[in-house]
């Protein structure tokens, strides 16, 4: 019995983002059905209901198609909530289509530029992921709420929407990079890869080398996670302990890379320069660490691919 216990309480936290999608899909599906009548009209309401819905749990998940989900749903938040107030305030004519057109697509295509701009950029804001979806909730509800004066109502509204825009701009960030490792690094779900990483590796390895197989997964967790959620400082100082601190030896017992200096060389002098920031900052080389910084997204993203390609993958072929 204890047995059966301890294997489903290990399933559960396997299986977390999976449950959590699947709870909030069937609740949101429920509502919907109750809110809604189920005929062709209503149909492709409740659809896109769903997969807004679903777009703002999503950005939760490590999953790459985080991305597609949540663009969809900051687009039709964005559509559905202005329609809505607009409708409350004028008649449909076409005056008030055109300004509800170029008002939508103003805010939009500014979100999108902004997204574009910082996608790669160092933003480290804890809580974005929450606030979206607060702010989405709120958008809606205020759209077609009639309990508050119209005064209040539409100030509300306004500033729940601007607010939404600015968070979801920082969720198309995190989305993205969700998506980037899975093109880029093969990742698609953080969360499984290093679990099924780490079985794989513990099957093969000497006891001697579970340790550092738990510090491992430790830092390459952290890397992931930081790079995800835009801390690129940390990501690639966290990643670069992996294969090249110490000389590539820190993890010897698990794997040590073929010896390359000139790229070992390029990666240590982005690691010092780093390191020695402040320091860096008070001197001439202020425009030097500037220009490292924009680049430190692609070089972040080329120590992960080290990591899961020259290094996880040559082990367990190796095995």
């Amino acid at each position: 019995m204890n047995d059966v216990i301890k294997n489903l309480q290990k399933n559960v936290l396997r299986n977390v983002y999976f449950y959590l999608v699947a709870f909030f899909l069937v609740f949101i599906s429920v509502n919907a059905l109750l809110v809604f009548k189920l005929n062709l009209l209503s149909l492709p309401i409740i659809f896109s209901l769903i997969v807004m819905f679903m777009g703002q749990v999503f950005i939760f998940t490590p999953f790459s198609c985080a991305y597609p989900l949540y663009v969809f749903s900051f687009l039709s938040t964005i559509a559905i909530s202005m329609l809505i107030w607009i409708a409350r305030h004028t008649p449909y004519e076409i005056v008030y289509l055109t300004s509800y057109g170029i008002v939508v697509a103003l805010m939009i295509a500014s979100s999108f530029i902004v997204h574009w701009l910082t996608r790669k950029k160092i933003v480290i804001i804890p809580m974005v992921p929450m606030f979206s979806v607060f702010f989405f909730g709120l958008s809606i509800v205020l759209s077609s709420s009639q309990t508050v004066s119209s005064t209040t109502f539409d100030g509300l509204f306004l500033l729940t929407l601007v607010l939404f825009t600015i968070t979801s701009t920082l969720g198309l960030n995190i989305a993205y990079r969700t998506m980037v490792l899975k093109r880029d690094v093969g990742i698609g779900d953080r969360n499984k890869y290093l679990r099924k990483t780490k079985d794989d590796l513990i099957e093969y390895a000497d006891d001697d080398a579970h340790a550092d197989i738990d510090l491992l997964i430790y830092y390459f967790s952290s890397s992931l996670d930081s790079f995800v959620y835009g801390d690129f400082d940390r990501s690639f100082m966290d990643a670069y302990k992996i294969v090249f601190d110490s000389r590539g030896t820190a993890f010897k017992t698990i794997y040590t890379l073929p010896e390359n200096k000139e790229r070992r060389k390029h990666f240590t002098n982005i690691r010092n320069n780093l390191s020695h920031a402040r320091i860096t900052e008070k001197n001439k080389d202020i425009q030097k660490l500037k220009e490292l910084r924009k680049e430190l997204f692609s070089e972040t993203l080329d120590l992960l691919k080290i990591i899961r390609y020259e290094f996880i993958d040559a082990v367990l072929k190796k095995e």
